[in-house]
């Protein structure tokens, strides 16, 4: 299978949990009414094999069943056999697949790989490179509205429609005699020149309005791609933080066997001073003396206390090297 990136383990997981909760409720829901099938099936074998005698010698007895009645319970349990058979036909591959899907997770969950810091650092490097890409793609989209001539398109617009409104009186001047083709033709080159204008700073405003847009779809992926990269860092950084997590609790775990030690032995010093010594009392503890711990699912106990049959035994084997009584 191919190796998943801390983000996929992650997910994948989150899959997997989702996934054993449906197969879980759908196993117990069969297994329950296999158990309730099994149950009839079982008292209904009692029922006939009371009916056809086999019951305790000192048993109450009551009427006969008729043979029809007999026939009824065999009946009824065959049919549980074959309903407690179909049941389990149902159950058995929804059963593999649990069984697959609990295999998969403990194996991610156990086993997530080794972070290290290279590895952090390599993560967040990706981050900040999508980061700096950002920034150059927003810098640029800037420059580009920038470039947009909507205050040139707007003048030339309205000279246009001037110009127009020029050609036509002149067109309608020339057609009563009253103009002269020259001026008319120097009005309509001067509104093609005018349209013609338009057309290309409507063609670069076009072109601008499209880099705009392309640059904001580079960026909606560019976004998605920080998305992913920030996941990735921070699914590597608790995998990292568990590693250095887990070395601590076994540090925990010899210290707390050390405090056990060490707790002992003050009570030991202190029986020896108080008891057995000229009484002094060096520290006021009785053998229930306790240090609370935090809860910690990884520790087996969530405090530390002297064992008594350890601080007895010390004690004993003191007295024993002195000879003392």
């Amino acid at each position: 299978m191919k190796k998943l990136t801390a983000s996929q383990r992650f997910d994948r997981l989150r899959e997997l949990e989702g996934r054993r909760e449906d197969l879980t409720t759908a196993a117990n829901s069969l297994n329950s009414r296999i158990q309730q099938s099994v149950g009839r099936k079982q008292k209904l074998e009692e029922d006939l094999r009371w009916e056809t005698g086999e019951r305790p010698p000192n048993a109450y007895s009551t009427r006969p069943a008729r043979k029809g009645e007999i026939e009824q319970l065999k009946n009824d349990i065959q049919g549980l056999g074959l309903q407690i058979a179909e049941l389990e036909k149902e159950y058995e591959p929804i059963r593999a697949e649990l069984a697959e899907v609990e295999g998969e997770y403990s194996s991610l969950k156990n086993k997530p790989g080794k972070v290290t810091l290279a590895d952090l650092r390599k993560a967040r490097e990706a981050i900040s490179k999508v980061s700096i890409e950002m920034a150059r793609i927003e810098k640029a989209s800037e420059e580009v509205g920038s470039r947009i001539p909507s205050a040139d398109i707007e003048n030339l617009k309205n000279q246009l429609e001037e110009a127009a409104a020029e050609r036509d009186l002149l067109a309608a001047a020339v057609d009563l005699g009253e103009g002269s083709d020259a001026d008319l033709k120097k009005a309509s080159t001067k509104f093609a020149e005018l349209k013609k204008q338009l057309a290309e700073l409507e063609e670069t405003a076009s072109l601008a309005e499209a880099t705009g847009r392309g640059y904001s779809h580079r960026l909606d992926r560019l976004a998605d791609d920080k998305s992913v990269a920030e996941k990735e860092f921070s699914c590597l950084l608790t995998l990292y933080a568990r590693e250095l997590f887990e070395e601590d609790v076994k540090r925990l775990e010899s210290a707390l066997k050390e405090i056990e030690g060490a707790l002992s032995g003050l009570i030991v010093a202190n029986e020896l001073s108080e008891q057995y010594g000229d009484g002094t009392v060096f520290a006021h503890m009785t053998y229930r003396a306790r240090v609370e711990l935090p809860q910690i699912p990884e520790l087996e106990t969530s405090s530390v206390e002297p064992q008594p049959e350890t601080i007895e035994k010390q004690l004993a084997e003191f007295l024993e090297k002195i000879g003392k009584d």
